[in-house]
């Protein structure tokens, strides 16, 4: 056959025929099935190692705490302390619960106020001193004394001898304050007349003044007396001993009544006395004694002469602190 002769007749020389059934035909470009057989095995492991590490935190999170081992165990801390005293939240109620009424607040009882502080008393003024008091923190009380109250005054009578108690046979008429000390320092001021004996020979016409300093027994005390002859004197007394006496001369005032009268004003302070007394003509004396004692516990108005029945009247009382 001519066709196929000169097929072959054209081919060169140096063509080599491949035969179908010994030889592949050469491919060239890319070849994916040895690059996927390499990736596979390294994509498994990967799955494999994420499905160990998934299931290992999973046991990690669900397994019960195991109780720690024995031996010594660190104290809690103060954070865990407070944590673990710290409340639990309430439970919420629910809606079908029974709301119950909150308790009634106790009410506290409120102390009484404390009462407030009285005030010292500082001034007495008496016209009568002695007689209808009106303040009950003023006390007065008589020792070895008859009172007599009147308008012009209050008349202190003996009812003692003079030898029955050496220094002490005074009529007295005591003023003190309840529940209050005598200040150290004071003034006391007063008129004072309706002296008598009552004897009429040697008597001085009847003696009558004031006791300060005087101690809470009686034994000690500064005294001063005037006499309706104008006869003026100080004592001062300790433990029922006299000790320094002073004397001074006064004209005596016009008579008023059965004797003349006299104004005193005494000062007074923890070292001394000092005692000043004025008739009515315009005449005065003063007289300073160091103190019996530092303080007083009782003022006392007194009659002085030594005779039983004899009197002073006394009026115009004024006492002030300081």
């Amino acid at each position: 056959m001519q066709g196929g002769t000169d097929r072959w007749k054209f081919r060169p020389a140096s063509a080599k025929v491949s035969s179908p059934t010994h030889e592949m035909p050469q491919v060239t470009g890319a070849r994916p099935e040895p690059d996927r057989s390499r990736l596979m095995p390294a994509l498994a492991a990967a799955a494999v190692l994420l499905v160990l590490v998934t299931a290992g935190l999973v046991y990690g999170l669900t397994r019960p705490a195991s109780p720690p081992p024995a031996g010594l165990q660190q104290p809690p801390t103060s954070s865990s302390i407070l944590d673990s005293q710290a409340p639990t939240a309430a439970p919420t109620p629910s809606a079908a619960a029974t709301p119950t009424a909150s308790p009634t607040p106790v009410t506290q009882s409120q102390a009484p106020p404390k009462p407030s502080a009285v005030p010292p008393l500082t001034v007495v003024n008496r016209k009568a001193p002695g007689c209808s008091e009106g303040d009950s923190r003023v006390v007065w009380a008589t020792v070895k004394a008859g009172k007599a109250c009147a308008a012009g005054g209050t008349t202190v009578s003996k009812t003692v001898g003079w030898d029955q108690e050496y220094q002490q046979s005074y009529a007295q008429l005591r003023m003190s304050i309840k529940n209050q000390q005598l200040p150290g320092s004071y003034t006391v001021s007063f008129t004072i007349g309706g002296l008598s004996g009552p004897e009429t020979v040697n008597n001085r016409g009847g003696c009558g003044g004031l006791a300060v300093h005087t101690s809470s027994n009686g034994a000690t005390y500064d005294y001063f007396n005037v006499c309706a002859d104008g006869w003026v004197e100080t004592l001062r007394v300790v433990n029922n001993v006299s000790g320094d006496n002073q004397q001074r001369q006064i004209t005596p005032g016009p008579v008023e009544g059965i004797s003349p009268t006299y104004s005193v004003v005494v000062n007074v302070n923890p070292s001394a006395m000092q005692v000043t007394v004025s008739n009515r003509v315009g005449q005065s004396v003063t007289i300073t004694s160091q103190a019996a004692g530092p303080s007083t516990a009782y003022l006392a108005l007194i009659t002085t002469w030594r005779n039983i029945g004899a009197t002073a009247r006394f009026s115009d009382f004024t006492f002030s602190a300081g």
